[in-house]
This record gives structure tokens, C-alpha cells and sequence, in this order.
């Protein structure tokens, strides 16, 4: 029986790379505007950087624990590119 379900699973991932053609992103980003485009882009280019992602992140936690009004930034940069 498992052996089955090993075929299946093989079977299922076959045919979801041939649907799924990850190496042409047009169809996943046609939707997205210009500005949705640079935007990520910069956020991406800011967390890949260790010294500027440390540098935010102590920045966010002092603004979280002051009670500063900044949970808009967050909604609109981090969280509209991650959870949409």
C-alpha cells in the first residue's frame, strides 16, 4: 500500500511541474503594477542586507515599545508583501 501512494506521489508531482513552469514568471506577475514590482524589489534588497535588516528591526522594536504610531508602515511594506 505504500508503495502505492509513493507512485501516486510521484505521479501527482510529474504532473504539477508540467503545469507549473517555474522558470516564466509573466502569467504569476502580469497582474502586479510597476510600482507593486519596485516595491518588493526594495523590500527584498533591504532584508537581504544583515547590517540594515539589524539596524530595522531594533528600529521597529524601540517604535513598538515606545507606542509609536507605527504599525502602518509595517501593514503597508511588510505585511501587504507577505500576507497580501
Amino acid at each position: 500500500m505504500y508503495y502505492f501512494l509513493l507512485e501516486m506521489d510521484l505521479w501527482f508531482v510529474e504532473k504539477l511541474h508540467k503545469f507549473m513552469n517555474l522558470k516564466n514568471n509573466t502569467n504569476a506577475l502580469k497582474d502586479k503594477s510597476n510600482y507593486d514590482l519596485n516595491r518588493a524589489w526594495l523590500l527584498f534588497k533591504l532584508i537581504s542586507n544583515p547590517f540594515i535588516s539589524k539596524m530595522l528591526t531594533s528600529l521597529l522594536q524601540l517604535g513598538l515599545n515606545l507606542k509609536l504610531p507605527i504599525k502602518f508602515l509595517v501593514k503597508a511594506t511588510i505585511f501587504k508583501q507577505f500576507c497580501g
